[in-house]
């Protein structure tokens, strides 16, 4: 999949509804129904899924079984529409009820199976028998039996499945489904990706296909897309509780722990007694700040799960990080009595001896644990000190050798100084030299994590299929690595990340978690060499390629940065969202848009919104407005969530003198997007606009937006200009120049400058612009007007008669040109007016330069025949050519008409230097 993927509505509802409608009359005899009522519910409600109607389909399928309980037909059809809203619990009784009313297992057993996985009943589920079904029967079922190994991390039985599926039907689509979550479950994102685009392909309107694509971009490092993608999977009408889950996991991995824990509290609600959904909980209410709601979760899990290891683990854990030592033995007792050598109990158990100032007890436990894990230098920390508590330092001395040879060589300089200075002279002082040198407080608030010395027997609930040992292993080590980051223990949580790389198992994960840590704290420890050594084993895997992208980035190596996206696109070439990432590398850190614009030729018709706001956006840099505005206008309807559209249609509106689209645009956006930060700056342009210069002043302070962002910069610059400070809008244009070096924001300086009066600064600017882009019309007609200002007739004319050959057929331009020349050669400007006039029929400017040009040849009845034309178009009438016709008709001898349009402007209608021609005219007329 590319980022050109937009998830489909349920309108789309594919082949599978297309003949539905039709045969329900037929079923409906089969069925033995004839009540009218019940054939028109059923029908209505097969015209609502087909239009995407969900809710209402439901409604008339439940309402049909209401009228006729004994209609098999309208419960199978009941829980079909149920399991498209993902209602596994309510699906599951009108299965029940269509197998007792004699519905087929072809129809109820695949779908039972369903109904089960969105439940996370998982060892139901894969019990059901497959025999006797017909052939693409089979094959579903087999394939959500497929899904919940996966679910569980069988990935070994879930591709043994999903073979027999495959070699059944390898076309239905929740056949290729269930391949696309276990490649994305083995990191194979281009098959996760091939398949699915096959589901797309099959059934549009998949209802599981938006958390995948959403788990894909999350794979991938695009979490904006991801985030887009979940927030698309919850937000239909029916809450499915896995997606809501993935949701939550994807903000705790975003580093948004209240948003997770608003997840959490829904899926609470709804998955109460579901064993994914309350570690989630735990773990977002205690990222959150909630210790105590965490521990109380976990304990309400143990009461129906008492001989639970894992929960029990995590909950002594809790309780010990909690400072909660009553609580924390209380559950290492519980984890104890159930498997006297469990080693995580054992470790908890000792430190609390050792907080207690029990060394003895402590010493104890700590031996058995350093015999099991002999190379855990931080159990064999813990030993030495509580021998060294005890005074027993020959045996201290021993496990300090051992432990010399285990650490870095960067601490046991530190140490070896340290048990040198108290084998000499054992004094208070050396010990405490010691003991800083040991460092132990980090493991006694979070004591190390550790795998499981024998599989334990740990009861779970009737629906958990157990996980391999490793798994386990990485459970505890991953949780150890989060604990020790929260504690501000750096070193301590990249071992135990490193130590799951070492494993072989869940390296992306491992890798993807060091990574982070290592981001959050400045790129302390580096770990190039791991993504290298990672890459090395995995150089296909592209997950890896966007961890060493995101390490790039975060170091400002903008060459390595395109080096992984190279990579990326040389594995995956269909991914236009990383061609348009080459492309803004570029565009914003290379300063180079030309290169950036060879990146996307080619894929101009893409539909990926990435790709064509990067080509937007470069076309914006080049100064090729035409076209940048162009592909603006069609992302607002590709992707309308994308602000950045608006804000630059925002901006070359007004560029162009487009008040009116200006405004609409600028409003539209504060309609789609009222609480983001970028909506506050498009409320201060529009406040600007209306002369509101204090409500716009005041939204501008409140923006959270930083003060040299370009659209901040952009608001602050309405906010002079309406206030007229020129002096300061020319200031802000500078420094809008220097943020975003674009032809717009040159526009803007140079006009800026103009209004200041700087005309030779304007000059040299814009010359220097035509210089490098002769094709810039908007740098010509600037250059045009400031030429004007300063009394350079010919070469107002030379910019103008160029801009012309630019744009032929632009009424504005001929129109400029037309009235440059009207006096000097007016039969050109005829012309050029006359054509301007055929392209723009009733505007008023375009008629004013023809009849003063028709006026200059003495062709007065042509020139007043023109104006009144417009004239009568024109709602009102335009005062500014009943002005033109009134001097004409002068002209002519007319003086009586002359005088009515006179009398008939009202001088409130136009501005004052045409308000001085009317009395002037006036006085001549009637002294």
């Amino acid at each position: 999949m590319t980022g050109s993927h937009v998830h489909t509505t349920s309108g789309q509802i594919g082949i599978k509804l297309a003949w539905r409608c039709i045969l329900i009359a037929l079923l409906l005899s089969l069925l033995g129904c004839g009540e009218d009522r019940v054939s028109e519910l059923l029908s209505s409600a097969e015209h609502a899924e087909i239009r995407g109607d969900l809710p209402q389909a439901i409604a008339d399928y439940r309402s049909a079984t209401q009228l006729d309980p004994g209609n098999s037909f309208a419960h199978w059809r009941l829980s079909q529409a149920l399991l498209r809203a993902r209602d596994g619990s309510l699906a599951e009784k009108e299965i029940m009820i269509s197998r007792r009313l004699n519905a087929g297992q072809n129809r109820t057993r695949p779908a039972m199976a369903e109904a089960l996985y969105q439940q996370g009943r998982y060892a139901e589920l894969v019990a059901l028998a497959t025999d006797g079904l017909d052939q693409s029967y089979e094959s579903t079922l087999l394939a959500f039996q497929a899904r919940a190994f996966t679910a569980t991390g069988d990935l070994a039985r879930a591709e043994a499945v999903l073979q027999r599926a495959q070699s059944l039907s390898p076309y239905m689509p929740e056949v290729a489904f269930a391949a696309a979550e276990l490649a994305l479950a083995r990191g194979d994102i281009p098959a996760a990706v091939a398949s699915a685009r096959r589901v797309d392909m099959i059934e549009p309107d998949y209802p599981y296909s938006a958390a995948l694509y959403g788990a894909i971009a999350e794979h991938r490092g695009d979490l904006p897309t991801a985030e887009n993608y979940y927030n698309t999977a919850v937000s239909g009408p029916f809450d499915y509780w896995r997606d809501r889950l993935q949701r939550g996991r994807f903000y705790l991995h975003a580093g948004n722990p209240a948003a997770a824990a608003a997840d959490a509290e829904k899926l609470l609600a709804s998955m109460p007694g579901n064993l994914q959904v309350t570690l989630f909980a735990q773990r977002a209410f205690s990222a959150n700040g909630d210790s105590d709601r965490a521990l109380a979760l976990l304990e309400q899990w143990m009461t129906q799960a008492p001989n639970d290891l894992q929960v029990g683990d995590e909950l002594a854990r809790l309780a010990m990080r909690s400072g909660q030592l009553q609580r924390s033995e209380h559950w290492a007792n519980r984890m104890l009595a159930n498997d006297s050598s469990h080693p995580s109990a054992n470790l908890l158990k000792a430190v609390i001896a050792l907080l207690r100032n029990t060394p003895d007890t402590a010493a104890d436990r700590l031996r058995t644990l350093v015999a099991q894990y002999p190379e855990n230098a931080g159990i064999r920390r813990l030993l030495v000190v509580s021998l060294l508590d005890q005074d027993v330092l020959a045996a201290a001395g021993e496990h300090m050798e051992v432990l010399l040879q285990q650490l870095p060589a960067d601490q046991t300089e530190a140490l070896a100084n340290a048990w040198a200075s108290l084998s000499l002279h054992d004094s208070p002082d050396n010990r405490a030299a010691l003991a800083a040198a040991l460092d132990v407080d980090p493991l006694l608030r979070q004591p190390p994590q550790l795998a499981l010395a024998d599989a334990a027997v740990v009861t779970k609930p009737t629906d958990a299929v157990d996980e391999p040992s490793q798994a386990k292993d990485n459970h505890r080590l991953f949780g150890a690595a989060r604990q020790h980051a929260e504690e501000g223990d750096v070193e301590a949580a990249a071992a135990a990340l490193r130590q799951i790389l070492a494993s072989k198992a869940n390296g992306y994960e491992a890798l993807e978690a060091l990574v982070s840590l290592s981001l959050e704290h400045d790129r302390n420890p580096d770990v190039a060499d791991d993504i290298r050594r990672a890459l090395e084993q995995a150089p296909q895997d592209t997950r890896l390629l966007a961890l060493q992208l995101g390490y790039a980035e975060a170091a400002e190596d903008w060459a390595g940065a395109e080096d992984a996206l190279q990579r990326i696109l040389a594995i995956e070439p269909g991914r236009d969202d990383v061609r348009a990432r080459i492309a803004m590398l570029r565009l914003e850190h290379d300063a180079a848009p030309h290169t950036a614009l060879q990146v996307l030729e080619g894929y101009e018709q893409s539909a990926d919104p990435n790709l064509l706001l990067a080509l937007a956006e470069t076309h914006y840099r080049l100064g090729n407005l035409a076209s940048a505005q162009t592909i603006y206008q069609n992302l607002r309807a590709l992707a309308p969530a994308l602000l950045t559209p608006y804000l630059r249609l925002a901006t070359l509106f007004e560029s162009a003198g487009n008040t009116g689209s200006e405004r609409a645009v600028l409003q539209r956006l504060v309609e789609q997007a009222p609480s983001d930060p970028y909506t506050k700056l498009a409320i201060t342009r529009l406040l600007a606009m209306q002369g509101k210069q204090a409500a716009a002043r005041q939204e501008l302070q409140g923006s959270s937006i930083t003060v040299d962002d370009p659209e901040r910069l952009r608001a602050a610059l309405a906010i002079a200009l309406s206030e007229h400070a020129y002096d300061e809008a020319v200031r802000l244009t500078r420094m809008l120049y220097t943020q975003e070096p674009s032809p717009v924001a040159l526009l803007s300086h140079t006009r800026a400058l103009s209004r200041n009066g700087e005309w030779e600064r304007v000059i040299e600017l814009l010359e220097q612009r035509v210089a490098e882009a002769p094709q810039d019309a908007f740098a010509l007609a600037d250059l045009a007007a400031a030429f004007a200002a300063t009394g350079q007739h010919d070469r107002k004319l030379d910019a103008l008669s160029t801009l012309v050959d630019l744009r032929p057929d632009d009424a504005m331009t001929l129109n400029n040109l037309a009235w440059a020349l009207h006096r000097t050669e007016p039969a050109r400007a005829v012309r050029l007016a006359r054509r301007a006039l055929e392209l723009s029929p009733d505007v008023v400017e375009i008629a004013d330069t023809l009849a003063a040009s028709l006026a200059q040849q003495q062709a007065y009845p042509d020139a007043i025949d023109i104006a009144s034309r417009v004239i009568e178009n024109s709602d009102p009438p335009s005062p500014l050519l009943m002005l033109r016709r009134a001097e004409i008709s002068l002209l002519a001898g007319n003086a009586d008409n002359a005088l009515d349009d006179l009398r008939a402007i009202n001088p409130v209608d136009i501005p004052l230097p045409i308000r001085e021609r009317r009395m002037l005219l006036l006085h001549a007329l009637q002294p």
